[in-house]
């Protein structure tokens, strides 16, 4: 019953601690006064914790607080370590270096194509002054001599009419 308790006041002020003072410097005395105005709170008295003190240590052993004792009070920092928080820091970070890398691509395409046209009138220049220069080819489709029953590539059919 006192396991029960306990873990129903841990989950009752980290909740509080993770919503209302995300990552925030606070007087721990706030947040559990805070928690207390609830009517349907646990008290510390039913849990495994004596004292505030008590649980500000075990919070602080677990990683879920940075906890400073600084003129007889004691602030707590909440830190979020859960793996989902992680996984959506990570997500962020990563669409963020995405859309970064993609304004640089963006960037480099455009200045590319901007140095580009000047480049493409010069080439368009230079390869008519070749074509012109260039000596006349005249091709030719098909082959007008070309022996009955013979296949293209130069062989005889086997089966000749």
């Amino acid at each position: 019953l006192i396991a029960e308790y306990s873990r129903i006041f841990e989950e009752g002020l980290i909740a509080l601690l993770s919503t209302r003072y995300y990552k925030k410097r606070v007087l721990m005395n706030q947040v559990y006064n805070e928690y207390i105005k609830d009517k349907d709170h646990v008290h510390m008295n039913a849990t495994k914790w004596t004292s505030l003190t008590g649980f500000t240590h075990y919070l602080s052993k677990l990683g879920v607080v940075q906890a400073e004792f600084v003129n007889d009070m004691w602030w707590v920092t909440y830190h979020d370590n859960q793996d989902v928080t992680l996984q959506r820091m990570e997500r962020e970070r990563a669409a963020n270096q995405a859309e970064s890398s993609e304004a640089v691509l963006r960037a480099n395409l455009r200045r590319q194509i901007e140095n580009g046209k000047g480049e493409a009138v010069q080439i368009s220049a230079a390869a008519l002054v070749a074509l012109s220069q260039a000596p006349e080819m005249k091709l030719s489709v098909g082959d007008t001599k070309r022996k009955r029953g013979g296949n293209v590539f130069g062989a005889e059919d086997s089966d000749s009419d």
